[in-house]
């Protein structure tokens, strides 16, 4: 698989590891949760655990629950669930603003108001991810309140056609708003029959070590006590596909529609292991978990004060003799902070 930066193509290698390639821009997820289906319990933390995993935590922007407008038998008892899987997996999970977080049952003009700002700050450089985890009303009231000029950089990603229709508004009234462009809507396969599996299947976050990854099994589990049967005995964080896709490519870089609970473990293990590699260009748009590089033309490698590491590379760069920290590749042996390529972050 070949990416483009500023500056160089770069060509990862395969062999044990992967190549991700996470695109420009922002993320807001809106998720339901608090009538009907209750997966979003046990999605919400892995949608917030794969941010941190790809190293992005300062590009989720905003961030929803209890999108359903409508009144549920549970929905204090849901609310509450929601708060702490959203709030509770950003503590442990990394630096999150979580004053960017609101529950739409009880908030929704300032949900509205913020989502509106956020679309309104979208450029063709940082546009902005929707995640539609939900019924789409929020993001329909906060489109049609936008610039018009804005809408063209809204990018809504969705996987069940359920989270689609809305109790006033659907997708297609969002789409067919004055400015949306045509690829507006990013449409995956359903993601249940992926991350819809047995606890079984999901174990290791169970007897995993780590308190971050242990979260994520007790919000799994506190989806069992809601009535919702569709969920009984099952892990369910099937809306978190729709976020690996994008962090993994997207729509224009052949992006993972087809994550599962054993890519997940590896990612994690991998982070958690602090041997990640990572290679991002100025937009933050190529990340390269646990390879090699490989460039058309000769780079240097300096440290972020412009000390010279490494030069007159091409082909395979050898990152994982670097110790850990941020550095610069260089399209030419300069310190000249505008010739650089990519930001290599290695932690």
């Amino acid at each position: 698989m070949k990416y483009k930066t500023g500056f160089a193509l770069l060509t990862a290698v395969f062999m044990t590891s992967a190549v991700f390639a996470v695109p420009p821009g922002r993320f807001a997820f809106v998720n339901d949760g608090n009538n009907r289906d209750s997966d979003d319990i046990a999605a919400i933390p892995v949608q917030v655990a794969m941010m941190a995993i790809f190293n992005v935590t300062d590009r989720l922007v905003h961030a929803t629950y209890a999108c359903d407008s409508r009144n549920g038998s549970e929905e204090a008892k849901r609310e509450k669930m929601l708060k702490e899987s959203l709030e509770g997996a950003a503590d442990l999970w990394g630096k999150f603003d979580k004053s960017t977080f609101f529950n739409y049952h009880t908030q929704q003009n300032a949900a509205v108001t913020h989502l509106t700002e956020q679309i309104n700050a979208s450029t063709a450089e940082s546009p902005l991810w929707i995640i539609e985890a939900g019924e789409p009303d929020l993001i329909y009231l906060a489109v049609k309140a936008a610039q018009q000029s804005k809408r063209q950089y809204i990018r809504i990603v969705t996987h069940h056609p359920n989270n689609d229709k809305g109790v006033t508004h659907d997708l297609t009234d969002i789409l067919a708003l004055e400015g949306m462009a045509k690829n507006a809507a990013v449409r995956i396969h359903e993601q249940n029959g992926n991350l819809k599996k047995p606890f079984s299947e999901y174990s290791w976050t169970r007897d995993h070590a780590d308190p971050r990854v242990k979260f994520l099994w007790k919000q799994a589990q506190e989806t069992q006590s809601t009535n919702y049967d569709p969920i009984k005995g099952d892990f369910d964080p099937s809306d978190a596909g729709m976020v690996w896709y994008i962090l993994t490519g997207g729509p224009e870089g052949n992006g993972d529609d087809d994550c599962s609970s054993k890519k997940i473990e590896t990612a994690v293990n991998k982070w958690l292991a602090g041997n990640t590699t990572s290679v991002w260009t100025e937009s933050g748009s190529d990340r390269i978990h646990f390879t090699n590089v490989s460039v058309t033309s000769p780079v240097s490698i300096y440290t972020t004060d412009g000390r010279l590491i490494k030069s007159g590379l091409a082909g395979d760069i050898k990152t994982q003799g670097l110790e850990k920290g941020m550095y610069l590749i260089r399209s030419r042996e300069s310190s000249n902070v505008n010739t650089f390529v990519s930001k290599l972050t290695i932690f």
